[in-house]
């Protein structure tokens, strides 16, 4: 286990759906893997995280926008639920040991794909790879992993 690199927007209308869902896929996979862990520390029960589907569709229509939605909010909620997880069982961020604080992205009243959005959505994935390598700051100083 390491820690994560998300990727980034570059073009929202051209890349906004394949990097919002493989960030989606990536993300849930390695929450999934701290859930593991601390299952095999015996600190919390098994726990399998529900995936939503990726968009089957080539159209940028409502049914886009709430897929998109979707998946943001469940970004949310699965990064805060690992975060709940970690102040409970006492797996706190270096340097200096604070609780995990809950996180609020940043979600899209409208389906638009503009400047202001790759960067709002640019900086959603700013604090989820940030958010993210807290916890893998924290398995890693709690000597369950190792760094690589």
């Amino acid at each position: 286990m390491s820690k994560i690199k998300l990727l980034r927007l570059v073009s929202p209308i051209e890349d906004d759906h394949r990097v919002l869902y493989e960030n989606y896929q990536q993300i849930v996979g390695y929450i999934q893997k701290t859930f593991d862990i601390l299952v095999n520390q015996g600190w919390i029960d098994k726990k399998a995280l529900q995936v939503i589907d990726d968009y089957r569709s080539n159209e940028f229509n409502q049914s886009y926008f709430h897929w998109r939605k979707a998946i943001i909010i469940d970004l949310n909620q699965i990064v805060n639920l690992a975060e709940i997880k970690f102040n409970l069982n006492g797996l706190l961020t270096p340097p200096d040991y604070h609780l995990m604080e809950p996180i609020t992205l940043w979600l899209p009243r409208k389906l638009i794909f503009n400047m202001s959005y790759k960067n709002k959505m640019n900086q959603n994935y700013l604090v989820l790879e940030e958010t993210i390598n807290g916890l893998y700051d924290a398995l890693n100083d709690a000597k369950i992993i190792q760094e690589k």
